[in-house]
């Protein structure tokens, strides 16, 4: 039996665009979390942000949460007490309960398929969260966000495996090996969701 939370995912993958994108992102905002980790147990945040731990040991680090979202991986480095986050997203709906949080030093709309708006070699981390997935966006947003990773900076997200394994994510990450990002470490398959089978995996790249 298909449960709200169901629907409402695959209501976000349908998105044909960017801008159909923001809209349903924007009128889902207020339930997003309770739907998402108490309603299937969105796991992928905290695991993402342990492999961003291993490779991040300063708490000043400059972090951008690239699609911010609701600040979920926000509240949860600030409970890491990592200080100096900042969060991008394409919904102010979305951007509106992540400010209640407490949790950027300054948040920001953005679209990650556009340059981003700001200087180069500026970040220590990028984390990606819940980007990478049907429907949103895929590995040609790195196009602008390798740019403002500083060089010995580190690139970590999780990536729903269908849909890498559908998209031309290996080969895109491929071309950037050559003179731009080095691979650290790629986990196992791990179940994204508790309630559901769909599997994910994390990749952690360096900026060289």
């Amino acid at each position: 039996m298909e449960t709200e939370l169901d629907s409402k995912l695959e209501w976000s993958y349908s998105a044909k665009n960017t801008a159909e994108l923001q809209q349903k992102y924007d009128d889902w905002a207020v339930e997003y979390d309770q739907l998402t980790e108490d309603g299937i147990g969105w796991i992928g945040p905290h695991k993402t942000i342990e492999y961003l731990k291993k490779y991040v040991l300063d708490k000043d680090s400059s972090i951008l949460d690239a699609g911010a979202g609701t600040g979920f991986v926000g509240e949860i480095l600030k409970t890491e007490e990592y200080k100096n986050i900042v969060g991008v997203d394409i919904s102010e709906g979305m951007m509106n309960v992540a400010l209640k949080k407490n949790a950027y030093k300054q948040y920001h709309l953005m679209d990650l398929t556009q340059k981003l708006n700001f200087e180069n070699e500026l970040f220590d981390a990028v984390i990606v969260v819940g980007v990478f997935t049907h429907g949103h966006v895929g590995p040609e947003i790195l196009d602008n966000i390798i740019p403002v990773m500083k060089r010995g900076g580190y690139l970590v997200f999780t990536i729903r495996q269908d849909f890498y394994e559908s998209s031309d994510f290996e080969k895109k990450m491929n071309a950037y090996l050559k003179n731009q990002i080095v691979l650290v470490e790629k986990s196992d398959l791990y179940q994204a969701f508790k309630s559901s089978p769909v599997l994910h995996h994390i990749e952690v790249y360096q900026a060289i």
